[in-house]
């Protein structure tokens, strides 16, 4: 039996769009593993390729653009970006925002 053209991409396609739909869904404990991973990003202070260059090696299907917004539509908390001294220690807000 032959398969046509249009049924390959068909099937293609159906296959692709499972992939796209179990990347969206993800588990309370894929979630719980993501946010630890997210502390450490944030407590080291690794750049954003860096921490997504981990989750691919850990085979992780999201990025930290899917754990953002999955953290967006949990809590409506927004980061605050303030600019700081390399070393943290002056935070440029308020009269000195302009230094």
């Amino acid at each position: 039996e032959s398969i046509s053209s249009k049924d390959t991409e068909i099937n293609e396609n159906s296959e692709n769009s499972d992939i796209e739909d179990n990347e969206e869904e993800i588990t309370n404990e894929h979630l719980i593993s993501m946010l630890n991973l997210f502390n450490i990003k944030v407590k080291h202070g690794l750049t954003d390729s860096v921490f997504n260059d981990i989750l691919q090696c850990i085979g992780s299907s999201l990025s930290l653009y899917k754990l953002k917004n999955k953290l967006k539509s949990l809590v409506s908390i927004e980061p605050l970006m303030i600019d700081t001294c390399e070393d943290s220690c002056i935070a440029f807000t308020g009269k000195y925002a302009i230094l």
